[in-house]
């Protein structure tokens, strides 16, 4: 996208391009639209969503950082936090420690998120 397009097209636009370039697998597109939407709205769940599983896709080097962003949507459902953690960290191993860990500082009852670690450090 343009930043002349970018000026001219709607957060719900840019919203439905990013989704539509998430879905045709075109990935880095689907992240950049995924920005633009966020530099709109950066309250947008369903964009720092979709940008958190574009960046895992990828192995983004900020992907932890992204997905810290789409759990904060999610502070009152701590089992939907881990298993969104457990689901990045299939794909970025050692890279979602820091989601695991802060998540446990949280939820320290969270078994799962401690087996999780456990398992990640030992990789």
């Amino acid at each position: 996208m343009t930043a002349h397009s970018r000026d001219t097209i709607s957060f719900s636009e840019i919203e439905a391009i990013a989704r539509a370039f998430e879905a045709a697998g075109r990935l880095d597109e689907a992240g950049d639209a995924y920005e633009d939407a966020l530099r709109l709205n950066p309250t947008s769940q369903s964009c720092a969503e979709g940008r958190a599983r574009v960046a895992i896709q990828r192995s983004e080097e900020r992907a932890a950082e992204h997905c810290a962003r789409a759990l904060s949507f999610h502070e009152n459902d701590p089992e939907l936090q881990e298993q969104m953690i457990a689901t990045g960290a299939s794909r970025l191993g050692a890279a979602a420690l820091p989601l695991l860990e802060a998540h446990v500082e949280r939820h320290p009852q969270s078994a799962g998120s401690h087996e999780l670690i456990a398992d990640l450090r030992a990789q």
